[in-house]
């Protein structure tokens, strides 16, 4: 565990319009450089609506300024399928941010090239936060899809993975933050509905799973599947929803 006695950073989100100028001031000041939203340059730079381009059935209005889920367009299931295999292939860069709803992590990835540093932020959009502030076509919270709920989970991971896998190239220890307010603040509601409909222990592996996915993230290990899934079953046992 690496020795941080107070080094500074930022939390990512930034009320400017400039990612350039605004990245070479917080370079030059901060500790621990990060990568900024800023959703006064784009409304797309929003964290429910930065992975938006990824995300299956992910429609974004340019009029109401946010996504929705659809999962009734005709091509849903088959960009389902599509976002299932590229888990299978363990492809994160199929999960990459994109350009236009992410313009503050490319800022920094680019600046950081030429002047690597010992620390790099990242932050990732928590699945029951996402989950339960964006809706499908019909308005319902995407956490209480039966489906989406997995893709959600495992969306996140991915891209979380895609961003070390990023920062590490221009940075020798990356930070990933898993922005999740709603774990906290609806935590007693959301675990109550799971826990009504579908095994307990399961969802409590799959929701917290991307905490254990971004504690080993690309590492080789050596573990089987079934030695792998009980030390993450343990780690979970320490977590309460309660």
């Amino acid at each position: 565990m690496p020795e941080f006695n107070f080094l500074t950073t930022h939390v990512g989100s930034a009320p400017h319009t400039n990612a350039s100028e605004l990245n070479a001031r917080l370079l030059s000041m901060l500790d621990i450089p990060c990568w900024l939203q800023l959703v006064r340059r784009d409304f797309r730079e929003n964290i429910y609506t930065q992975y938006a381009p990824t995300l299956p059935g992910a429609v974004v209005d340019e009029v109401k300024e946010k996504a929705i889920i659809d999962t009734s367009a005709a091509g849903f299931d088959s960009a389902l399928e599509t976002f299932y295999q590229s888990v299978l292939d363990e492809n994160v860069d199929a999960f990459a941010l994109h350009p236009d709803y992410a313009r503050g992590f490319y800022t920094l990835r680019d600046a950081l090239k030429a002047k690597p540093t010992k620390f790099a932020k990242g932050q990732v959009m928590g699945p029951i936060s996402f989950g339960l502030t964006v809706t499908d076509q019909d308005g319902r919270a995407c956490l209480y899809n039966e489906v989406y709920v997995d893709v959600l989970v495992k969306h996140m991971t991915f891209n979380a993975r895609w961003q070390v896998k990023q920062l590490q190239k221009v940075s020798k220890q990356v930070i990933l933050f898993v922005d999740d307010p709603g774990i906290i603040g609806r935590r007693h509601q959301f675990w109550y509905h799971i826990r009504g409909r579908y095994h307990g222990i399961r969802w409590r592996f799959e929701i917290m799973g991307i905490l254990t996915s971004l504690m080993k993230l690309d590492r080789k290990d050596e573990h089987s599947q079934e030695e792998k899934f009980k030390k993450d079953e343990m780690f979970l046992h320490t977590y309460s929803f309660n």
